[in-house]
């Protein structure tokens, strides 16, 4: 696949992205590769064992676990195969927990869910070379975020959130801010992307505006699909870093996505998957950070209807 060069992009980042579309994972090797990869289980044959049969026997597990579908399930083995970014006491860490799981498919999952999400997982890779200037863009659904936003504000019912947010969406960019000033955007952390070379100009302003295209393109959960979204923009806060994401940030999400992947090494950032209808879109660049506040945002929050419901006019 042919890649058009961006003036200002480094080239390492262009070879790494053209890597990163022609290594799809085409099927389930199994987990013998990733466990062969440590020496820390190289003297340890039964732990070995248990390890490599606990994450067989997810890989293979043919019903959904809570929200994750057998999809997801799957592909979280096959990353865990891919990923290069993680220290040998994280590894030592997800060996220990999926031992103690049991072979259950939900205690697995449990396991691994709490593994990502402990102290320094998610964001143990820092990114490189982007601009203290640059903005980002969250996409989120906006169901899911009115129900967050009602949990961090506590001044509504559940039932209003949805327009109260869209409410929201039609005030100006400063009373935005003050409105949501100190009041966090997501609970774990936040995925976003940004538009290189220009990482200081509008993240998304040259993907669809439409949802359903908009998620496909950038590789988003399927569940994305048919929903509303809200495009956040934003520029982090001194003090706050953008990382490259690993699978242990994909683990400490609630729903594991079914398109991620690792970025090649010599990628200064993360890189989105496209679905598979989108193969011929070129790979965003994607990073992960801490949750950012609402005085954070850069551009006005903006919906994205979803085909089934009646496009307003854009202000």
């Amino acid at each position: 696949m042919t890649i058009r060069r961006v003036q200002g992009e480094k080239e390492n980042a262009l070879a790494a992205e053209k890597t990163h579309k022609s290594t799809r994972p085409t099927g389930l090797r199994g987990a013998r590769n990733l466990m062969r990869l440590h020496e820390h289980l190289a003297g340890d044959d039964e732990k070995r064992e248990e390890v490599e049969g606990r994450l067989l026997g997810l890989s293979q597990h043919s019903s959904p676990v809570g929200k994750n579908p057998p999809g997801a399930l799957t592909r979280m083995v096959a990353m865990l195969e891919l990923e290069h970014r993680l220290s040998d006491s994280m590894w030592e860490d997800l060996c220990t927990r999926l031992q103690a799981a049991g072979p259950d498919p939900v205690a697995l999952c449990d396991a691994i869910t709490e593994w990502g999400r402990a102290p320094g997982h998610a964001l143990c890779s820092e990114a490189t070379g982007l601009a203290a200037d640059a903005q980002y863009a969250h996409l989120v659904m906006t169901s899911e975020l009115a129900k967050w936003l009602r949990k961090e504000l506590g001044e509504f019912v559940e039932t209003e959130a949805v327009d109260w947010l869209r409410s929201l969406t039609k005030l100006d960019l400063e009373a935005q801010r003050r409105r949501l000033a100190g009041v966090r955007l997501r609970e774990y952390t936040m995925w976003a992307t940004f538009r290189p070379p220009d990482s200081s100009g509008d993240p998304v302003g040259h993907l669809p505006s439409e949802a359903r295209r908009i998620c496909r393109c950038l590789g988003l959960c399927r569940r994305y699909l048919g929903k509303d979204l809200i495009v956040v923009c934003y520029r982090l806060p001194g003090g706050t870093r953008p990382h490259i994401p690993t699978v242990a940030t994909v683990a400490c999400g609630d729903v594991w996505s079914e398109y991620w992947q690792p970025s090649p090494p010599g990628c200064p950032h993360g890189l989105t998957q496209p679905h598979a209808e989108y193969r011929h879109a070129r790979s965003c660049p994607e990073v992960v950070h801490e949750p950012v506040t609402g005085d954070c945002l850069s551009r006005e929050l903006r919906e994205l209807p979803s085909p089934t419901r009646q496009t307003r006019p854009q202000r």
